[in-house]
């Protein structure tokens, strides 16, 4: 859901660390080899393995703290200072962008953090499992180094290998899990973190096989259909095959806009406040084949498109024509 991960300081420390660390180790290992690598035993491979090890924990833990600590610190911080009003045009440029600026903008505070947390686990676990793999395989790499003449002549392939195999069997039967825990944490979260929940219908069922924007396409030939609240306003989002219609219940006064090939144009009878709007908003096809209308019952778009959930983009336009109305 958060967009920032790689932003900030931290990262520029992390790349930095990334690329300066393998510079300093291509370096270093040039230098071993001019002054000249210890003869005796295995310290030359010591010598040579130690800042490598180094290198590749700082990785490990780098991606821990981001996991634990740096996208929650984002997300309170978000939360506890929400944006007063509708996102901006910048912000259209993909679903992720727009999706989580409408959740900061009007969404459920306590779903986001609650499903935040919910789709988090399945993430953590799959990220731990992989860390156990490579913390198997670099241990054993060292007590090998260190106590090779002290252990087992078939040490690498009696427990080295065979806890390699154990450890990738685990992680081939848990993984088809964790995806699923993770779309359905990922499905939940998309609605819920914007105020939307799917209507009792026995029709509603999603389809996990796509990615978060896919996640309501519905399985079986019924209309998927979404409500909710945002802002104070009530929210009914139904779509079916192609075409979806947007309700934003409010009492606007009337008006008409329509889609000149992807051009939002807005009919005569458009208040001042809405031409300023489309005014500021240039041609796009997640416009094409929309139309608007404004009344006593709210603002109603509908549309014929083949792009997935784009009735996202015609809820923030529904609120940006009502913010600029100061409805």
């Amino acid at each position: 859901m958060l967009t920032r991960l790689h932003e900030g300081l931290d990262y520029l420390i992390y790349r930095i660390y990334i690329w300066g660390g393998l510079a300093g180790i291509v370096v270093y290992s040039l230098v071993m080899g001019i002054i000249g690598l210890p003869q005796t035993g295995n310290r030359a491979l010591i010598v040579l393995s130690l800042p490598i090890t180094v290198w590749f924990l700082g990785i490990l833990a780098y991606w821990w703290w981001v996991f634990l600590f740096k996208d929650k610190k984002q997300l309170m911080e978000s939360l506890e200072n929400p944006p007063d009003h509708t996102p901006g045009t910048d912000k259209l440029r993909n679903w992720t962008t727009l999706h989580t600026a409408m959740a900061f903008s009007g969404g459920n505070a306590d779903n986001i953090l609650q499903n935040e947390r919910e789709s988090r686990r399945p993430v953590l676990i799959w990220y731990g499992m992989q860390n156990f793999l490579v913390l198997w395989v670099l241990g054993n790499f060292w007590v090998w180094t260190l106590f090779q003449d002290h252990l087992p002549a078939n040490y690498i392939r009696g427990i080295w290998a065979s806890g390699v195999i154990v450890i990738l069997v685990l992680y081939l039967i848990l993984t088809p899990i964790l995806v699923f825990r993770a779309r359905k944490g990922s499905t939940a979260s998309y609605l819920a973190s914007l105020g939307l929940l799917p209507a009792d219908s026995p029709l509603v069922e999603l389809d996990m096989s796509g990615t978060p924007v896919d996640d309501q396409t519905p399985i079986r030939d019924g209309a998927v259909i979404l409500t909710g609240n945002r802002l104070g306003r009530r929210i009914v989002i139904e779509a079916r095959g192609k075409q979806s219609t947007t309700r934003v219940e409010s009492n606007s006064p009337r008006f008409d806009i329509q889609s000149q090939s992807g051009k939002l144009q807005a009919v005569e009878n458009a208040p001042e406040a809405v031409r300023n709007v489309l005014i500021g908003m240039r041609r796009a096809k997640r416009w094409r084949g929309i139309t608007v209308s404004g009344g006593p019952d709210g603002i109603t778009i509908e549309r014929e498109s083949r792009g997935q959930n784009m009735w996202l983009y015609d809820l923030w336009l529904a609120e940006r024509l009502l913010e600029s109305l100061h409805i």
